[in-house]
């Protein structure tokens, strides 16, 4: 005789044993809370759940150190500068007059940025131009028609042109030995 339904399938029983055989933390969102934050997983930060607390764990190989000291940025626990002591972090200042500061132009109204130091250094300087690296290497992200762009390992002395357009909004210099 056949079962024609009200009864329990064998696939039900066995789905709902499988359940309870899968831990919990299985089902949990790869994100962790930290300072009332909730950060999702990302390349250089894994996330463990235990029983009592959720962890993370934040992996200095998947980043380009160069430097003795590591700063992490508290909103989004990624690593975020790396230079050799405070005194010689990467700052930003109007106008290029530096030699051996890299200068990223703008030929607005908005001026030319200087950027002297060494590490990362991070914020939004719009309708870039040409940049020249200075004395030290360089890594440069920009955002150009919505797309976030990268130009990396630029040598010391060197200058990038005509790979900006207008509306190409600088978001970060990177400069290291």
């Amino acid at each position: 005789m056949k079962n024609r339904g009200g009864g329990i399938s064998t696939l039900s029983v066995l789905i709902v044993v499988l359940s309870f055989m899968i831990p919990q933390n299985a089902f949990a969102a790869d994100t962790v809370t930290y300072n009332g934050r909730v950060i999702p997983a990302h390349l250089g930060l894994t996330i463990t759940h235990g029983e009592k607390e959720d962890g993370f764990t934040i992996d200095l190989s998947k980043y380009e150190i160069h430097g003795d000291t590591i700063s992490i940025d508290p909103e989004t626990l990624e690593v975020t500068s790396y230079y050799t002591d405070f005194s010689a972090r990467t700052s930003a200042s109007r106008g290029c007059t530096d030699s051996n500061a890299a200068c990223w132009t703008s030929g607005t109204a908005l001026g030319d940025m200087q950027f002297s130091g060494t590490g990362l250094l991070k914020g939004n300087w719009p309708n870039r131009d040409s940049f020249s690296t200075g004395d030290k290497w360089a890594n440069i992200t920009f955002m150009y028609h919505g797309k976030l762009k990268s130009v990396n390992a630029m040598p010391p002395h060197s200058r990038a042109v005509n790979i900006f357009g207008e509306g190409s909004d600088g978001k970060s210099v990177h400069r290291y030995a």
